[in-house]
């Protein structure tokens, strides 16, 4: 238990890093698994490791947090910097990671990421 609350209101930021941070030591050893129970989890960005699996059980809900301050601001790129159509830089998605191999993003689920900056409707960055 990781201190997540599923009520909708609650943010889970902390709880969902915090849980993938502890099964990632089991990545090499078959893989980790992060079951999501039901309920609407609001969060902002989290990213993912290698070798993981994120189960989202029958009635659960990501719900993406709607505060621009719980999505980090990425390093600009030389291919994609600061300019006419990203004048405010570039944002993490709600799930994220960079050079990982083996994620299945499974289960009977809902992600809801409609944000209110167009920027920051980009649910999944692998």
């Amino acid at each position: 238990d990781f201190g997540a609350v599923g009520d909708g209101k609650t943010l889970n930021t902390k709880a969902f890093n915090s849980a993938i941070t502890k099964l990632s030591q089991y990545a090499n050893d078959g893989g980790a698994l992060l079951i999501v129970p039901p309920g609407k989890w609001l969060t902002g960005s989290f990213n993912l490791t290698s070798h993981f699996t994120l189960f989202l059980q029958k009635d659960a809900v990501i719900l993406g947090s709607q505060d621009e301050a719980d999505w980090p601001e990425l390093p600009v790129l030389p291919s994609y910097g600061k300019g006419r159509d990203a004048t405010d830089g570039r944002l993490s998605s709600l799930i994220f990671g960079t050079n990982l191999t083996d994620i299945i993003i499974t289960g009977n689920y809902l992600v809801d990421n409609v944000m209110t900056r167009p920027s920051l409707n980009i649910l999944l960055s692998l």
